[in-house]
């Protein structure tokens, strides 16, 4: 039997180490190599920018060109429900009544318009549902060259009326179903040739007009179709 040397063994395994150490350091090496690769290829992160800087980079809104020969400005002055002052001189407060057009017929008692026309003159008749629903925009007079016009207006004509005179009051209904009269209720004090006020309020079948006159009154009453609603125009008589 062939016996080893102590001594032999020892340089065998002192090689074998050396061996192992080597390659754990290549193997070391080699991982480290590698993870630095990878570290190299991932994608850095951008850094983000300031609050101060994107408000220095933000584009400002697009500014809107304004012809203003194109622009309408309406300045004119609300008027819904005042009551005008009568000192007023006389092209004060007429609002383009005396510009307007229409058709112009003498005021005479009984005197109808539209649908109730059709009725006899006692009738009480509740309004017809398939009226046209009227919505208020103005009531308003106007005192010009010695002649007085006191209208109401809204957004078309008011065909149905009705007339009733008497020597201290004249008083013009006009059936429907009208909105917002009750803005328009303070009175209209116009106190010049013999009209004294005019009032606007509601009545059992729609809307009721009421202009009070005084023994002063030389005039002569007619009643104005307007496009926009109704009016009652006082002028001098032309015989004086």
């Amino acid at each position: 039997m062939i016996q080893t040397s102590p001594v032999r063994r020892q340089r065998g395994n002192a090689a074998l180490y050396v061996v192992l150490s080597v390659l754990v350091v290549a193997g070391a090496g080699g991982a480290v190599y590698l993870l630095s690769q990878s570290e190299e290829d991932a994608p850095q992160p951008q850094e983000m920018p300031s609050q101060e800087q994107a408000a220095l980079s933000a584009e400002p809104p697009a500014i809107k060109q304004v012809d203003m020969q194109d622009t309408v400005i309406d300045d004119r002055p609300a008027r819904e429900g005042k009551t005008v002052d009568s000192q007023n001189d006389d092209s004060a407060g007429e609002a383009g009544l005396f510009e307007r057009g229409g058709r112009k017929i003498p005021l005479k008692d009984g005197l109808t318009g539209g649908s109730e026309s059709l009725i006899g003159a006692d009738a009480e008749a509740p309004a017809s549902s398939a009226r046209k629903v009227h919505a208020v925009d103005a009531f308003d007079y106007g005192v010009l060259d010695g002649r007085v016009r006191i209208g109401v207006f809204g957004k078309g004509p008011i065909p149905d009326y009705r007339v009733r005179l008497s020597n201290d009051h004249y008083v013009i209904d006009m059936p429907g179903e009208f909105r917002y009269v009750e803005n328009f209720s303070q009175a209209l004090s116009v106190e010049r040739f013999g009209v004294a006020r005019a009032s606007l309020g509601r009545y059992e079948r729609g809307m009721r007009m009421r202009i009070d006159v005084t023994p002063a009154l030389k005039h002569e009453p007619f009643l104005i179709e307007d496009s926009r609603g109704l009016m009652i125009a006082f002028e001098p008589r032309k015989n004086g």
